[in-house]
């Protein structure tokens, strides 16, 4: 958030509201994690063939796992941008205009 200081003191003195750079920030840290959690889906059911085939008495699809593995990325992903992001919806945009 300390980069982007200025970019986000800039916006709330446009006019954008604390809940809209909360969203801003929250959506940008989120949609990096569901980008991975889409590959890493499609890289576990392909590799899970593989795995099947090399275990004995292992399923090789098991969708409660897989499901369970992202919820919990997600979950942590909120709580890894929710500060953040809450930092960054209650900057003063006249401090942030003002340095450097």
């Amino acid at each position: 958030m300390g980069e982007r200081h200025r970019e986000l003191s800039v916006r709330m003195a446009l006019g954008a509201s604390p809940r809209d750079v909360l969203a801003l920030v929250l959506r940008q840290g989120l949609m990096l994690v569901a980008v991975g959690s889409a590959l890493g889906l499609f890289a576990g059911s392909a590799l899970a063939g593989a795995l099947k085939g090399l275990l004995y008495g292992v399923e090789g699809f098991d969708v409660p796992t897989f499901l369970a593995a992202t919820l919990a990325m997600l979950f942590v992903a909120i709580l890894a941008a929710g500060r953040p992001a809450l930092r960054a919806s209650r900057i003063d945009p006249v401090l942030g205009l003002r340095q450097e």
